[in-house]
């Protein structure tokens, strides 16, 4: 038994009623390993290796600031929107109604 990558943009099948499709690391007998590869239907397997500690590497900075403002809102925007939005309590909101039983 060989283990391979199946690297073929659809998927093969062994003859056994078993299919595989790409990315799969499959056990499969040596000579139908050595076929597929020969066909280019599959590569030796090979341990893919990650970068430090097994994190990837991002590919842009992320956003910081995006909680502060509005999706869309310059910093203008923003800060007239704060201040308009005061809440007033409702007329039946009083303190004194609060504890009398």
């Amino acid at each position: 038994m060989r283990r391979i990558r199946i690297i073929s943009v659809t998927s093969v099948a062994d003859g056994a009623g078993r299919r595989y499709t790409h990315d799969q690391t499959p056990e499969v007998p040596e000579e139908l390993a050595a076929s597929w590869i020969a066909a280019g239907h599959a590569e030796p397997y090979t341990p893919r290796r990650s970068g430090k500690g097994g994190r990837q590497q991002a590919t842009r900075t992320a956003p910081r600031n995006t909680a502060k403002k509005a999706a869309g809102a310059t910093s203008s925007e923003a800060g007239k929107n704060a201040d308009a939005t005061e809440i007033e309590p409702s007329p039946g909101d009083k303190d004194d109604a609060v504890g009398d039983n």
